[in-house]
């Protein structure tokens, strides 16, 4: 097994506009896909910005970008857009680089095709033993990448993850005609490419934990406000929310009814990096709720409690179905819960034979949506309808049958 002290590279640090409109002539001259990767700070800021790009090319030195130092990314974007991009699980990458302009014209995705291929391991350190015979050392994953200035040892850390997807590129695109499957991934990278990303939770207080611990109407309408407070003062200084108060704080709050702002101060169990520098916010946030009427925290949904899925918008405007929670089915729609439980034991069934997962023949909300309301049983109508909800054409030629069987078999009973 090779170590990663094994491997010889180097990178630029790229801190000034200019360094970077350089660096893009560099990149330009190159050939062959981009090799791409971000590092981000989730857990330590509230957004989900890039910290540091990393960008490598055939012929074209290792760049590791600092975002923080740049103001114009105009050169870059256009690189991007004219170009094929190879990263590792995109769908963690994909929003803090559009966030900046940079869309890819093409997506080739290391992780996703790892799963498509039913390899026993899609994480970066796992296929690169797999496949290229390396160990990684994933020493600084969970560090705080807003740091500055960042360290060497961070920055080498950074610049290995697209230093080892050229070759694992490789080993799996092989992989992909070796099985036959290079249409599918294609058809997956396209998807992933062009999804829409979740709009943000309007409601992030549902969120949190242990909020259904709370009986009493105004420890609920406590537990509203201390989170819609938190998350303002989050927001506004880019402090994840937890680390601003955490969610047991607000619960033991809203469970005491704390009476005056000293009776907060002393409560054992209010903690939290800005329980007490900011405790005349938290109090005044109390009083809130304790004028608030009690109606305005609405029982449901909670935490683990489903709220309903919805479709996107109707052209015409019209507001989106909106699908129960699946603990209602079987008093409001029996028959889809039977349909959805068969279709589940169907596609578990033939995933395993394809050595994937369920989830990627066809995703969890696209089978709600066919069973709550199909269009009908015939192979044709199940098809239409799976390509109005999204799905790709591998997956209505694999799944389509199985549907229209299992519906089939519902209605002649």
């Amino acid at each position: 097994m090779r170590q990663q002290s094994d491997l010889s590279f180097s990178w630029q640090l790229i801190t000034t506009q200019q360094q970077l409109d350089e660096a893009i002539r560099d990149l330009a001259g190159g050939s062959g896909p981009l090799y791409v990767d971000t590092e981000r700070a989730s857990g330590f800021t509230y957004s989900n910005s890039a910290c540091l790009i990393q960008i490598g090319r055939k012929g074209a030195p290792n760049l590791l970008i600092d975002p923080f130092q740049i103001n114009n990314f105009g050169g870059l974007a256009e690189l991007f857009a004219s170009s094929e991009c190879v990263l590792h699980a995109a769908s963690q990458d994909l929003p803090c680089l559009a966030e900046l302009g940079l869309t890819p014209e093409l997506l080739w995705d290391t992780e996703l095709a790892a799963r498509l291929l039913g390899l026993e391991t899609a994480s970066l350190g796992g296929l690169c033993e797999l496949l290229l015979n390396l160990e990684l050392e994933k020493a600084y994953s969970g560090v705080n990448w807003s740091t500055r200035p960042l360290p060497e040892e961070w920055l080498e850390y950074a610049c290995l993850d697209i230093v080892v997807l050229p070759e694992l590129h490789h080993a799996l695109a092989s992989e992909a005609v070796k099985q036959g499957k290079t249409d599918r991934l294609t058809q997956e990278f396209q998807n992933a490419l062009t999804k829409k990303p979740k709009p943000p939770r309007a409601e992030p207080w549902r969120r949190v934990k242990g909020l259904g611990s709370l009986t009493l109407p105004r420890s609920r309408v406590i537990a509203l406000e201390l989170s819609r407070e938190r998350d303002a003062f989050a927001r506004e200084f880019d402090i994840a929310p937890s680390r601003v108060l955490p969610d047991s704080s607000i619960i033991v709050a809203a469970q005491a009814l704390p009476r005056s702002i000293e009776n907060l101060e002393r409560l054992r169990g209010f903690r939290g990096a800005y329980s007490k520098s900011e405790i005349a916010r938290w109090w005044r946030a109390i009083l809130r709720a304790k004028k608030a009427p009690l109606d305005s925290f609405k029982r449901e949904p909670l935490r683990g409690h489903y709220s309903g899925e919805l479709t996107e918008t109707a052209e015409d405007g019209s507001a989106p179905r909106q699908i129960p929670p699946q603990v209602q089915w079987e008093r409001r729609n029996p028959a889809a819960l039977k349909r959805l439980q068969l279709l589940r034991e169907e596609l578990n069934q033939a995933a395993e034979s394809e050595g994937i997962e369920a989830w990627l023949l066809l995703d969890a909300q696209t089978q709600r949506e066919v069973c709550w309301e199909p269009a009908g049983v015939s192979v044709n109508a199940i098809t239409e309808q799976l390509r109005d909800l999204g799905a790709r054409d591998w997956q209505i030629t694999r799944v389509a049958p199985i549907i229209s069987r299992v519906f089939s078999k519902i209605v002649a009973k």
